[in-house]
């Protein structure tokens, strides 16, 4: 008999990591039947939210205790590569591959959740290699196929960063039609709708031809995600008239005025190895912001409270191209 309520059972296991609960399946019948429901996998997502896991990947991947890295709320991913996914062998074994799976490095992805289909997307934007434009692809798992949609109606994006999903959308940056390298807008491809529409912007001076004066650098923005809000990233840290960090959050999506300037900081405050800055997520008691650089080397934390910044070193990590935030699930896809 377990010495815990069964109705406490579920609360318990939902702390633990995917590979163990793995593992607990063998333990009874019940336990397989709680592990392998949908709410409870659900609910597991919920509490895993709040774990700190760190891992690093490059032709192979590494998970360690991300504890010791001053708790990010959400676990961490270091990689080389934008295309590998396969952290442990025991999870990496329940998966589906897309057909047509072919990328390059003119390749822009993206992938979530529409909540109003019940359905995982990846979205595949191909560049033309004879024309300034994007040809855009949207896998449905529920369908097992791709098809084409509208073209991306921007020039082009900014990088190729992966969209941000918010709000049941992923998130760009592009520059407006008719002005190459000119005004920066930040774009939406609805998952349900499977249409772009502009992002509403509030009192962020976005749309600017370039940084100020007589000097032609337009800087780096890219949109992301900061705990759970939408957020835009813009370095002027290597332009010689403007040199410095920014990055806003909308607090409530779709409303411009709700756009809020999170910090900003000039390239001697500290900064000095670091450009291509992009926020990746908060500390767990959300005094610092980690941001990531892509210029490939190592990530840094930002105090919000003193304005004060320090390298994050791992142990063996190599030089890095990416960051990004992992979350170990159990749901399935």
């Amino acid at each position: 008999m377990s010495p815990f309520p069964s109705d406490l059972i579920p609360d318990i296991l939902c702390w633990l990591p995917v590979k163990t609960l793995l593992r607990l399946k063998c333990v009874s019948k019940p336990w397989r039947s709680l592990i392998d429901d949908p709410h409870f996998a659900k609910l597991h997502l919920d509490y895993s939210l709040r774990t700190s896991t760190c891992v690093e990947c490059d032709d192979k991947a590494y998970a360690v205790d991300f504890d010791s890295l001053d708790n990010l709320v959400h676990s961490l991913a270091l990689s080389k590569s934008r295309y590998l996914l396969p952290l442990d062998d025991d999870i990496a074994n329940d998966h589906d591959s897309l057909p047509g799976n072919h990328y390059d490095k003119n390749t822009v992805l993206g992938f979530g959740y529409d909540e109003i289909s019940n359905d995982y997307k990846v979205v595949k934007m191909l560049r033309s290699k004879t024309q300034n434009s994007f040809k855009v692809m949207v896998y449905s798992l529920k369908a097992d196929s791709w098809k084409r949609i509208d073209d991306f109606p921007y020039d082009f994006p900014t990088n190729y960063n992966d969209g941000a999903y918010v709000n049941n959308a992923l998130h760009w940056v592009g520059d407006e039609i008719g002005e190459f390298h000119g005004g920066q807008v930040i774009f939406t491809l609805d998952l349900a709708t499977e249409k772009y529409y502009d992002v509403p912007e509030g009192d962020t001076s976005f749309k600017i031809k370039k940084c100020g004066g007589d000097c032609p650098y337009f800087g780096y923005m890219n949109a992301g995600v900061l705990g759970g809000c939408l957020c835009v990233s813009r370095d002027y840290s290597t332009c010689p008239v403007e040199d410095h960090i920014n990055v806003w959050v909308v607090k409530e999506y779709g409303v411009k005025e709700s756009w809020t300037e999170l910090l900003y900081l000039s390239r001697d405050q500290w900064l000095t190895n670091i450009f291509h800055t992009r926020a990746v997520g908060y500390s767990k008691n959300g005094d610092k912001v980690l941001l990531d650089d892509g210029g490939g080397r190592q990530p840094a934390w930002f105090n919000l409270e003193n304005e004060t910044g320090e390298t994050l070193r791992i142990a063996g990590a190599p030089q890095l191209v990416s960051t990004t935030i992992y979350v170990e699930s159990l749901v399935s896809v």
